[in-house]
Order: C-alpha cells, then structure tokens, then sequence
C-alpha cells in the first residue's frame, strides 16, 4: 500500500495539463492521467516521430525480477531514482516492496519528497549550505521523513552538525561512512580513515546516528567486463573489511547497513555484503537502470541479463523502444532516419534497430545487416544489407544501450503495449 501523500500526488499528476508542446506528443491539449484512453498507436502514425517507447509490461516484469532477487538473498532493495526520476516508477518499485529509493542530489530529493516519498538514501555527500539547511528544515517539518545520507571527510561531518544545530529536529540524522577507491570520486581512502569517520559521527552524539558503511563498486574501470569484475570484487572485499572493522562500534538498537551494487556487479555485491558473507550487516542493493533494462550494453553486462543464468522468465528484458520514420534512401545502402542525439542515447552504443514497419503492419524483425554508424542531432545514419526493402516513410524501431541517457531526454515517456498501442505515460524530472 503506497502512502496517502504519494497517492495524492500521483492523482494531481494525472490532472496536469499536456499538449504538443511537449516533445512525443500530439498537437492536442488534454490531461495526463487521459493520455492512455487516446487510442493511439505510433505505428498508425497517430504520434509525430521519433517516439520513445516503454513497454509496461516488461517495466513491470523487470521490477518484479529484481525485488525478487533481492527477496532471495536476504537484501533491501533501494533502488537509484536518478535513472528515471519518475516518480511513477517510483511508486511501482515501492509497491513492489523496494525499501526505499536512492537519490544523487537534493534536487532530485526534492522532487521525491514533492510527491510523498519518506524513506530516502542520498548516495552522495552532503555539504552545500543549501542543501545541508535544507536537509535540516524538511526534519523539523516532517516527522516521518527518513533521510539516509553519506560522508568522507571531518569537514562535511561538521557542516552537517552545524545545520542541525541551528534547526534542530529533536532526533537525529542516519549517516553512512562511505569507503572510496584510489583515483575514484568521493569516499575515504582507506579502512582506517573511515573508522575515524565513524568515530567521529558517534562524537556527534544526538545530532547524527551511524547506521552503516557505503559504497560503490560500478566506478572501477578496465579494458574488459571480466576485469574490472575482477576489480570490483577487490573493492567489495575491502568494503566488506570496513564493515567488520566498523559495525561493532554502532549501538545495537538499529540494523547496521552495508549498501553497494549499480546495475552490472549487483551479484558481486550479493556475494561478498549478502546475509552469508556479512550476517551481522543488513545489505541494501542499490540497483537503477534494471527498472527498464537495455538492449545493449545491460543485456550484455547484466547478471540478470541475456548472458546470465537465469532462465528467461528470471532475465531483465528490454524496455525502450524508439521508433523513427525514413527520411531518405540517397544511397543503395544508406537510410536516414528522422533521430539523432536529443531523442537517443549515443554515450556507450548507438541505437540497435530491430523492427519495420510499413503503412501501419505489425512490426516485423529486420533481420541481420542492420547498424546504425552515425548519430547526429536530428539524423541517425543506418547503413543497410545489400536489397534491404525500406522505403522513405516506413519505420524502423530500435532498442537503446544505457537508460540513464534515455529518460534524461524525454520530459513524457509513452507507455505501450506489445501492439505498440499507448497505454499512459510517465512524466520525468530532470
């Protein structure tokens, strides 16, 4: 049951004004909440092109997937909001039991806290005064919010304090220790230096509460999947070292948290922070882009991917689906197509094209051949297989590679299904 707060904004959204003036849209002015009952269908040229799809029944297939891996191993789900920051999907996590959502920034806190979500893990440091007194007045404001935020430094320990000072909320506030690597981003350098970080948090007394260590093993880098797993699970056992080190100093009236796990190495994390590994610790996996999957570079590097060994009603499936129209055939072997860099993501692949569909007709597979080479603003170069049939104004659908690149460009994302019939809408906050 999703709280009252969450379920009322969800309803004001639904009773938004949208009209063509946002991009995926019609030339029509209606509610929200009524883009579903439109029967509309991108391949009868109901929508003007590109359109950027998710198909809701592998979205919601892919939440279940994942709250069920997390269920199996004993783990907190939270999953990252910064993928998506819809929070309609939010809702759909949460419903499904997530036991709470990750956020990068207090602007995307905002937004969460907008539409009544509580329970909130800020996956960063928090030391701007902005965000600090911010942080501090939504406590004192309201007593069911739950903030989980991270530290690496005496300094932000002590700007924290200081907020909490000036307004206090009469209880305190959940901080996680966060261990970094060498050359990475935020994070102590090493185990040592976290357990002064935690000494210092329980110096603070009732101003800040220790409840766990955190970090991140997604940022490692190698030249190849299977190297930089093997440099993410170095990292997880010094984290899992940290955990060891620290949790004993923690009063006992709370579980003690230990979160890592992005959405390549989450089995990594399993493995070395999970209920076997760490039973005096309570894990919270912090998984994003699961929540609509890719055709690329997840479907490969994904433990609940095509290359992983759960059979296919336990893989994540593929979400997206852009459709663009041919422009141009000015080549034998060339085909323009009407996307390019402001509909797609172009940061770790270019788009797969996979459908065809003509005047209408359900889509068909194009078969091998296909590639897209090059991506500009508003064009998308797909070089064809010798006698390919495609004809200037038929369309082609193509999966995406990288979903945090994907919902960051669309402020409406079309919900439909297998018929490519849309079904509703998500609404993005980026």
């Amino acid at each position: 049951m999703l709280p009252p707060a969450l379920q009322s904004a969800l309803a004001a959204l639904d009773d938004e004004p949208v009209s063509g003036r946002d991009k995926g849209l019609p030339a029509i002015a209606l509610r929200f909440g009524d883009i579903g009952r439109q029967g509309w269908n991108v391949l009868a040229g109901d929508l003007p092109l590109p359109a950027m799809l998710l198909r809701w029944a592998d979205v919601q297939h892919n939440i279940q997937v994942m709250q069920a891996y997390a269920g199996r191993h004993g783990a907190w789900l939270a999953p990252h909001g910064k993928t998506s920051m819809a929070p309609q999907l939010f809702a759909a996590q949460l419903q499904a039991g997530a036991w709470a959502i990750t956020l990068a920034n207090m602007a995307q806190l905002q937004v969460a806290r907008a539409f009544g979500i509580q329970r909130l893990l800020l996956a960063n440091e928090l030391v701007s005064d902005y965000d600090v007194r911010h942080l501090a007045r939504g406590l004192c404001s309201d007593p069911d919010f739950e903030p989980y935020v991270l530290v690496d430094s005496p300094a932000a320990i002590a700007r924290l304090t200081q907020a909490l000072e000036r307004d206090d909320p009469g209880r305190p506030v959940n901080v996680l220790v966060e261990l970094g690597m060498p050359g990475g981003r935020c994070g102590a350098r090493s185990v040592p230096e976290l357990q002064a970080l935690a000494e210092a948090v329980l110096k603070a007394g009732s101003r800040l509460r220790l409840a766990g260590v955190e970090g991140y093993e997604g940022i490692v880098s190698s030249n190849t999947l299977a190297d930089s797993r093997t440099a993410a699970e170095e990292y997880l056992q010094r984290l899992a070292g940290a955990v060891r080190a620290i949790q004993s100093m923690a009063p006992a009236t709370h579980p003690f948290l230990v979160t890592a796990g992005g959405s390549v190495f989450f089995d990594l994390v399993v493995e070395h922070l999970g209920r076997e590994a760490l039973p005096e610790a309570q894990l919270v996996l912090r998984p994003g882009s699961y929540v609509s999957h890719d055709s690329i570079h997840l479907d490969d590097a994904s433990p609940l991917g095509r290359l992983g060994p759960a059979g296919p009603a336990g893989r994540l499936r593929p979400a997206f689906e852009v459709w663009a129209v041919v422009l141009s055939r000015p080549e034998p072997d060339l085909a323009i197509l009407g996307m390019g860099k402001r509909d797609v993501p172009v940061d770790l692949d270019l788009p797969l094209p996979l459908y065809h569909s003509r005047g209408g007709a359900p889509p068909t597979s194009l078969g091998e051949g296909y590639h897209f080479f090059r991506v500009q603003d508003q064009h998308a170069y797909l070089r064809l297989p010798a006698g390919a049939d495609l004809a200037v104004g038929d369309l082609v659908g193509s999966g995406i590679s990288h979903p945090c690149t994907t919902f960051d460009k669309w402020r409406v994302l079309l919900l439909a299904d297998e018929a490519r019939h849309v079904v509703g809408a998500i609404r993005t906050y980026f």
